[in-house]
């Protein structure tokens, strides 16, 4: 065979194998982002549009499809979990999914919540009526049946509500989900509060970016390494947490060949 011809050959077979591998393990991302609160319990924040932005740019350099909302009402959170649990759903049971959230998190009677802009919290019951449980994208994700599912939230923040206020317990609740293959990881330990960092992202963010694309690392290693990013980042002043059911290594890069 031709030299040209048998790199044509190889090239060809490559991008067989490439594009088999993809259609074998499709990868459907859902990144919200909320960062304009308004009011008098729910101010502003400085990261989460750009966490999201730059969240998304990261998934997809590891062949994610990625749908993206930014300051979404309840509303826009509930259809784009929809959108997010169909688009995987259609994926087939090959897929992996990946929810990223930015922006105000608390709990409430032992789940967490996850706040769309515009939310108005009185007392622990208007969680029910004003916010999105986390619980609600996990069924999404169990439904659409998924080989692999991954939730990141980055959301641990100060308690919204004022002091006087009968609310939520600071930061998110405690995972324990039964599915096989679920992986979660919080921006900081439940029950505690993260930081929001002094650049344009977050410490828990900067450093899942920069870890996430590393060749052949597994989904353990890598969030093994952004909790000791962020603990240095932050003066030992935040700790990462993570719950696992991953029964075989995930890598968002494969293994240099």
């Amino acid at each position: 065979m031709h030299f040209t011809h048998w790199l044509g050959a190889i090239a060809l077979a490559l991008a067989f194998l490439t594009g088999a591998q993809a259609e074998a393990e499709p990868r459907v991302a859902l990144v919200i982002g909320n960062a304009e609160y308004s009011g008098n319990l729910l101010q502003p924040l400085k990261n989460p549009v750009s966490d999201a932005k730059l969240m998304a740019t990261t998934l997809r350099k590891a062949g994610f499809k990625v749908l993206i909302a930014e300051n979404a009402g309840l509303r826009e959170m509930k259809i784009a979990i929809g959108d997010f649990g169909a688009a995987l759903a259609e994926a087939g049971p090959s897929a992996t999914g990946l929810f990223f959230f930015a922006g105000y998190g608390v709990q409430g009677d032992g789940a967490s919540y996850l706040l769309p802009i515009g939310a108005r919290l009185r007392r622990t019951m208007d969680l029910g009526v004003e916010a999105v449980a986390l619980d609600m994208v996990m069924k999404e994700m169990h439904f659409a049946g998924s080989a692999v599912n991954i939730a990141i939230i980055d959301a641990g923040r100060s308690n919204p509500l004022a002091p006087s206020y009968r609310g939520p317990t600071p930061g998110l609740a405690e995972t324990r989900y039964a599915d096989p293959n679920v992986f979660v990881s919080y921006s900081t330990v439940p029950g505690t509060t993260a930081l929001d960092g002094k650049g344009s992202n977050s410490p828990y963010v900067s450093a899942l970016a920069s870890a996430m694309l590393t060749p052949g690392a597994d989904i353990h290693a890598i969030f093994e390494t952004v909790r000791r990013d962020v603990f240095r980042a932050t003066n030992q002043g935040q700790v990462t947490w993570d719950a696992s059911t991953l029964m075989q290594p995930f890598f968002f890069l494969p293994p240099p060949s």
